[in-house]
């Protein structure tokens, strides 16, 4: 028995994948640790502006609080919790299956990350970079109004000084003339009010558009606040997703290890030596899914060693090779006591000694493509 529990405890670090003893009720979306952007973003909490200048400053804090988000999503995304990698070999359909599941998690990611129907990451970032937009539409507005009210005030300004000079210029030299141009004429008083309507009515509409800007930064407020819970939500679906892929990825290995050590103890100690017909082993897991499903939980304790013996079969394949057909020998529940049979720390060595082969076979032609690419970008440089 203990040598039983030792061998899985091996088996267990091999497969290298961490099991939890929560129960699925109870386990939750783990998400990231997050790096503090209270203080960076303090400006998101500001209602109110005086002018194009603060609004300006306003909306380049907001992007670039928005820019960090998407950074630490970019970095959240490059993790090694919510990537799945393929690692080490599988054999016959089981290789399929674990690659297409982790295609299925590359797939996953590409839908939260690119596409704006199935991403609520998107859907908040495109509501800030909206309210941003109209901020900045705003502020361009605000400016264009002041320099119209500069323009025409100055253009008044100097009609009125060559106005003055003209006059001076016609009338006679007298200095009844002089006293009477140095107080305001009608027309001067005209000017003045004009001008003073001018700066009323540009006050008036730099005000309102003040106020439509601060009505967008209370909405901008809660949406940079929901932008930066989508991003962290989407991130720990990512990883939750992530983590039912490697489980059952290694899964799948598993069943490889219990194959190969089944195939060895049948062949030698169960079959018969004068025998010459073709035989294989395999393991199936009855009652569990063939094919990786997210809607199904992958909970660490319902893949081998933790998933119950008896849902294992191990079936040995006869094949006649006189009409090529396959036919069912014997099959066996893999109970604790076989367990304990074929699952030995030999096994364990050689199974491991035939993965890092394989690897290393899967390696080389990468490498010599690698190699290959290099020497043309030199030749070519």
């Amino acid at each position: 028995m203990f040598r039983y529990h030792n061998n899985l405890k091996k088996l267990k670090c091999f497969f290298s994948y961490e099991t939890d003893n929560s129960s699925s009720q109870e386990r939750e979306i783990r998400m990231p640790s997050r790096r503090t952007t209270t203080a960076k973003t303090t400006k998101a909490f500001i209602h109110k502006v005086n002018g194009a200048n603060d609004l300006k400053e306003y909306i380049q804090d907001i992007a670039d609080a928005a820019q960090r988000i998407r950074t630490e999503f970019n970095q959240d995304l490059q993790g090694d919790k919510a990537v799945v990698k393929k690692e080490g070999s599988t054999h016959g359909s089981r290789d399929f299956k674990a690659h297409m599941t982790a295609v299925a998690h590359t797939n996953f990611v590409y839908e939260r990350e690119k596409l704006n129907q199935f991403s609520k990451y998107l859907q908040a970032e495109m509501l800030v970079l909206e309210c941003l937009s109209q901020l900045e539409h705003i502020r361009r507005m605000i400016v264009n109004q002041k320099q119209e009210k500069n323009t025409m005030l100055s253009m008044i300004k100097k009609g009125t000084g060559e106005l003055k000079l003209k006059q001076i210029m016609l009338l006679p030299e007298s200095s009844s003339t002089f006293c009477e141009l140095e107080h305001e004429s009608p027309t001067d008083q005209m000017l003045n009010a004009i001008i003073d309507k001018i700066k009323q009515n540009h006050r008036t509409v730099s005000r309102n558009l003040l106020k439509q800007a601060e009505t967008i930064m209370t909405m901008l407020r809660r949406h940079i606040l929901a932008f930066k819970l989508a991003a962290e939500e989407t991130i720990g679906e990512i990883i939750h997703h992530a983590e039912k892929c490697r489980a059952f990825i290694a899964h799948l290995r598993q069943l490889d290890f219990i194959e190969y050590c089944a195939s060895a103890w049948w062949h030698e100690s169960q079959k018969d030596a004068m025998d010459r017909n073709e035989y294989f082993v395999t393991v199936e897991a009855v009652g569990e899914q063939t094919d990786f499903d997210a809607s199904v939980l992958q909970n660490p304790h319902n893949a081998f060693p933790h998933s119950p013996m008896s849902v294992l079969k191990v079936r040995v394949i006869g094949l006649q090779q006189t009409i090529g057909q396959e036919n069912l020998i014997c099959e066996y529940a893999l109970d604790q006591q076989l367990a304990e049979t074929i699952m030995t720390e030999q096994s364990l060595e050689a199974f491991r000694r035939l993965d890092e082969q394989q690897q290393q076979q899967q390696q080389q032609p990468q490498e010599e493509e690698r190699r290959s690419h290099d020497v043309a970008a030199t030749a070519w440089a």
